[in-house]
């Protein structure tokens, strides 16, 4: 009877070690578990975050495509209208050819006379005479000293008046 009882008395032991080591093991999953729903709610509270935020940023980006469309359509239709005005304004417009450009100094800096030069052509070449103008400019930029030029450069006038 006492080696029964030792033997239950062992068997009791081991049963409390277990026990206590399993209760350990749950306390451990416990503490792991509640750990992972902590961090579980906190992503799901942040994934509502960024779904909020991205249907934002979708509702923004639609937004701004419809508003980068109309400047688009704005911004075609200027460019007609320009060039539109454009036309208008240069219908009363002619362009010369191939009149000497003359240069003239004064002061040290070089200039252009070319209303005077086109009426001198006019004059001379075409025998028009008293001829006004409401704008006479050269059309490409001047060139520079270390440049040359085959042809002398298009003289774009506007007149005054037509008869």
């Amino acid at each position: 009877m006492a080696d029964k009882l030792d033997d239950f008395e062992r068997r009791l032991t081991l049963s409390e070690n277990a026990t206590r080591s399993l209760k350990d093991s749950v306390e451990l999953v416990n503490d792991q578990f509640d750990k992972i729903s902590a961090a579980c709610l906190k992503n799901s509270s942040s994934i509502d975050v960024l779904k909020s935020d991205i249907q934002n940023v979708t509702e923004e980006n639609a937004s701004l495509h419809d508003a980068c469309s109309a400047l688009n359509d704005l911004n075609k239709s200027l460019k007609a209208d320009l060039v539109y005005l454009k036309c208008r304004s240069m219908r009363d417009n002619l362009v010369f050819t191939n009149i000497p450009e003359i240069n003239q100094y004064r002061d040290g800096r070089r200039f252009e006379d070319t209303e005077n030069e086109l009426n001198k052509f006019l004059e001379n070449q075409l025998q028009i005479r008293d001829v006004k103008f409401e704008r006479v400019h050269m059309i490409n930029p001047a060139r520079n000293k270390t440049s040359t030029r085959s042809q002398p450069r298009p003289i774009n006038a506007k007149f005054t008046s037509f008869l």
